[in-house]
């Protein structure tokens, strides 16, 4: 199994009441949708942190496209780990070069959570479950 595809979803919403914090004021939900696609038609879905700035979307919409899509293409999706660690190997340098090395977790983030999604398909195991499972290899 390879990846074909991934993809980015900017959803917005607007919040009845902004809310202020120290850095700003948030006038709208912002969601970060990742799909990514395999050449078998199984798609894995995940969620990156897109609700400050309020350019973050477009930020992270090109973060997936121009810096994300290129090193996942042709990667086993049931290898998580593995494609992770690609992705922190090469963003993590570019994020110290650019200053915006949280920018770059956050998109690895949610590519990570779709791979997780498309193996917990293939192996009819909910994604959680790897997650308790390395918890509960680390804590005993």
């Amino acid at each position: 199994m390879k990846i074909t595809d991934i993809q980015f979803f900017p959803l917005r919403c607007p919040l009845p009441e902004p809310i202020v914090f120290s850095l700003g004021k948030i006038t709208h939900r912002n969601f970060g949708i990742v799909k990514i696609i395999t050449d078998e038609g199984i798609v894995g879905w995940g969620e990156t942190f897109v609700n400050f700035p309020s350019w973050a979307l477009k930020e992270r919409q090109a973060t997936i496209e121009y810096g994300v899509k290129p090193l996942v293409i042709g990667e086993n999706p049931l290898d998580p780990e593995q494609v992770t660690q690609k992705l922190i190997s090469f963003l993590h340098k570019l994020g110290l070069q650019w200053g915006a090395k949280g920018c770059m977790y956050q998109a690895i983030s949610g590519a990570n959570i779709a791979l997780w999604d498309i193996k917990g398909k293939v192996e009819a195991m909910p994604a959680w479950s790897y997650q308790l499972r390395f918890f509960l290899m680390w804590v005993s």
